[in-house]
């Protein structure tokens, strides 16, 4: 009798695993940005004055999400949020308007902004080290205020083209970005403003900035637009792995990964000692409108119509987009050892026992996440008749089933594991071209299966796909 297994593969050379879970819908209003308060309590806000708190948002199962009222009708869209900690926060939209809330988000008071009717809040950074919050919106408009909000000043940046993103290092330096390739950055808290764009060749719309240190940092905006910085001074473009206006790019400091969403639905990612930027999700064209991450921890993504997801895979891979030189953060650390082999689980008979098995693709290893892998091996031969002698061994240990296949080739591990890859439903196969621990899927074949029989599967690391192996 034939048994049905559910097959996913990590395709690590060029991330077409796309490890993104979707959650479910928020509300199904198009979310604009949202802000982690701590690890577990996020803040997101979208249009039709659509405000939601989730207080167990580092659950793997799924946030849920508790709408907050800010006293505001439907009409009134909010595109901004942030907090000074777990109870100081604010919000910005349309009309001008910015509401505080000092009790984490159960209730909200607009403040006097200071603001035109017709102006509307794009951006808000709140910085922790100084006290201060940095507001800017369309007009050029920049305002700070120091006393939680009692008073707001109106910066002179010397623009009036839109500004539609802040991004603050501490309490001293910080950028702005916006409309005609516009990027300034302030040195003494925002007092003074000062040119640090890519030049007068960059006149597309900057939609976000985000750096990690004085020199180091990017900005993107529309039509794919990125740009990098080692030195804070000069500029160089990189590639984006879509076409769409890239609305939000985030880079986390500590765990060196950076992300992008765009405008179709396009999640992009890099890591420290990548080559460049690769694809990570592709939503069917829904814009995505942010992209944030606590410390090392888990990403969040969200956009329109509700759209929510949530980062389940490994770090970006080392696949190249770009041919301009590495961006790095600091020197890449040395390559971790090789894992050792795990101990072999206790052997429980089968009836699987010699099906005539081979690859009629190719077997390719793929090298774990770090600054220089290994060059990998060359491809394998178009595997002969399916006389060619197979051996397959087959024991389970507590929810693994592990398959170790001996073919003229070389030898194949496989494991089912239920505990792998959650976001798959049913049990995993996870096939590697050497032995690892269970846990390790830092390897990943590619091609088709042929069994005995005539059935056969075909993976071809695009995450989830249904396939057929049948006992001896």
């Amino acid at each position: 009798m034939w048994r049905f297994l559910l097959l996913c593969t990590l395709y690590l050379g060029e991330i077409r695993g796309y490890p993104w879970i979707q959650e479910t819908s928020l509300t199904g209003t198009d979310m604009m940005d949202f802000h982690f308060i701590s690890r577990d309590v996020v803040i997101a806000v979208g249009r039709s004055n659509t405000i939601l708190r989730a207080r167990d948002a580092s659950v793997a199962a799924g946030a849920t999400w508790t709408a907050l009222s800010s006293g505001k009708p439907s009409r009134w869209h909010w595109n901004a949020v942030g907090f000074l900690d777990e109870q100081r926060g604010w919000v910005g939209g349309s009309y001008g308007t910015i509401i505080h809330s000092s009790d984490g988000g159960d209730s909200w008071v607009t403040q006097n902004n200071g603001l035109n009717t017709d102006v509307d809040i794009l951006g808000i950074a709140a910085v922790p080290s100084s006290g201060a919050v940095f507001v800017v919106g369309t007009e050029g408009k920049v305002l700070r205020t120091t006393d939680d909000g009692g008073t707001w000043d109106l910066l002179n940046t010397r623009t009036a083209q839109a500004v539609h993103a802040v991004h603050f290092l501490n309490a001293e330096m910080g950028w702005i970005a916006g409309d005609l390739g516009h990027v300034l950055k302030t040195l003494d808290g925002g007092d003074t403003w000062l040119i640090a764009g890519a030049g007068p060749d960059v006149v597309a719309t900057v939609r976000t900035v985000h750096f990690v240190t004085n020199e180091t940092g990017w900005f993107a905006g529309d039509e794919g637009m990125l740009y990098h910085t080692t030195d804070g001074e000069t500029w160089e473009g990189q590639t984006s792995c879509g076409e769409g206006n890239i609305n939000h790019l985030h880079v986390d400091p500590v765990g060196l990964q950076a992300w992008t969403v765009d405008s179709h639905g396009v999640i992009c990612g890099w890591s420290s000692g990548s080559l460049g930027w690769s694809l990570e999700e592709f939503s069917n064209s829904v814009a995505m409108n942010a992209v944030k991450q606590w410390e090392m921890d888990f990403p969040l993504a969200l956009g329109n119509y509700g759209e929510f997801k949530r980062y389940v895979g490994s770090p970006p891979p080392h696949r190249p987009t770009s041919t301009s030189s590495t961006p790095r953060l600091h020197p890449p650390p040395p390559p971790p050892p090789p894992p050792a082999p795990p101990p072999p689980p206790p052997a429980i008979s089968t009836n699987i026992s010699s099906p005539a098995f081979f690859l009629h693709h190719r077997l390719r290893h793929l090298p774990p996440p770090h600054p220089s892998p290994p060059p990998p091996p060359p491809p394998l031969p178009r595997a002969p008749s399916s006389s060619t002698p197979t051996n397959i061994k087959h024991t389970t240990s507590s929810n693994v089933d592990h398959y170790l296949i001996d073919t003229r080739h070389g030898t194949i591990d496989g494991y089912i594991s239920s505990r792998l890859f959650p976001y798959c439903s049913g049990r995993d196969l996870i096939l590697t071209s050497e032995r690892r621990s269970r846990d390790d899927a830092a390897s990943g074949i590619r091609g088709t299966l042929f069994f005995r029989g005539g059935r056969r599967l075909e993976f071809y690391g695009v995450g989830c796909v249904e396939g057929w192996m049948t006992p001896g």
